[in-house]
């Protein structure tokens, strides 16, 4: 139905016939998804074509903070990407992580005035806007939305996460991560102060999920680099193999 209608906003027609296809019938997927967190529910039938999910922020260095820390304390990095302006939401992770034995890194983003958020404790820095790739190594537990780039960013670098889905396909990115052991979500109506301490405390302390965080880290650096996909993709297309 999505299809469709997008069809009919490009002034494209798709015939009855071509809207029985089944899923995975026409030409292949390109699937970044490492197998512990593919949805279970999508045909196995589906022509797939593996590449490595590659972390990608515009260039930078983190914070010198960050850069001058000695590791004596865990690092948590809270975003709620560039589109969803909750400060309602970040207040109450900030407050939350007040208690907690960690440094924390809150990069507010593009549509939020750092200001707007008030004040924070000694143990939380705001920042406008950090260099996601560069950062993430660094981390040790990521607090988010669920935004696909910061989910698997986190996931190839091994970090546990906690979710705190606001909207769209936010739910089933957390609940695919959630499965595979390397994190644990917070939804809406849950996401307080006291919730969030709670939860950063035991994902740290969880060697569990940092076990299944860096075992879907080792999925993601088998995966074929998107190199290796264009010469598949060139391949194929010479062959005439499954590529129209």
């Amino acid at each position: 139905a999505a299809a469709t209608e997008l069809a009919a906003e490009l002034g494209v027609t798709i015939s009855a016939d071509a809207r029985e296809i089944p899923v995975g019938a026409g030409d292949p997927y390109l699937d970044v998804c490492p197998p512990a967190v593919r949805d279970p529910g999508f045909p196995a039938t589906v022509d797939r074509i593996p590449v490595r999910p590659v972390p990608v922020s515009e260039p930078g260095e983190p914070p010198a903070w960050v850069r001058a820390r000695t590791g004596e304390r865990p690092l948590v990095y809270v975003t709620l990407g560039t589109v969803f302006g909750a400060v309602a939401v970040l207040r109450q992770v900030i407050d939350g992580l007040r208690g907690t034995d960690t440094d924390v890194l809150v990069a507010a983003g593009p549509s939020i005035d750092a200001d707007a958020i008030g004040g924070a404790p000694a143990n939380v820095r705001i920042e406008r806007w950090v260099p996601q790739a560069d950062l993430l190594p660094r981390i040790d537990l990521v607090v988010h939305h669920g935004g696909s780039g910061t989910t698997l960013g986190a996931l190839a670098n091994g970090v546990p996460q906690l979710f705190l889905p606001q909207a769209g396909d936010h739910f089933d990115t957390a609940a695919a991560v959630v499965r595979a052991g390397a994190g644990q979500l917070l939804p809406p109506g849950e996401q307080t102060a006291a919730a969030v301490a709670t939860r950063v405390r035991q994902l740290l302390a969880d060697d569990g999920v940092a076990h299944a965080a860096r075992t879907v880290a080792a999925e993601i650096a088998a995966m074929p680099s998107p190199a290796d996909t264009v010469r598949v993709l060139r391949r194929r297309a010479t062959e005439g193999v499954g590529v129209r």
